[in-house]
């Protein structure tokens, strides 16, 4: 199965799916500590909502390393004109 990556990224970056994931951990994490939501169901969104946080940080390193790394270039063929 062929994904494309730049979708899956632009996915990850984009602000809304973060708030979704965000206040999604934040309702089950108080549903579980209010007892609203069985234990498991609990602990399966807190494992999915750190694995997804991981996944952003790591994205959004990457993308300020490329970002990094296209200045630079830039600066290097500027001085070069």
């Amino acid at each position: 199965m062929i994904v494309d990556r730049m979708g899956v990224v632009k996915l990850l970056e984009n602000a809304k799916v973060a708030s979704f994931v965000s206040i999604t951990m934040i309702a089950t994490g108080t549903g579980t500590i209010l007892d609203w939501v069985p234990d498991d169901i609990g602990k399966l969104s807190i494992l999915i909502g750190i694995v997804l946080s991981c996944v952003l940080i790591f994205t959004h390193i990457r993308k300020s390393n490329l970002q990094s790394e296209k200045t630079k270039l830039e600066i290097e063929r500027l001085k070069d004109d």
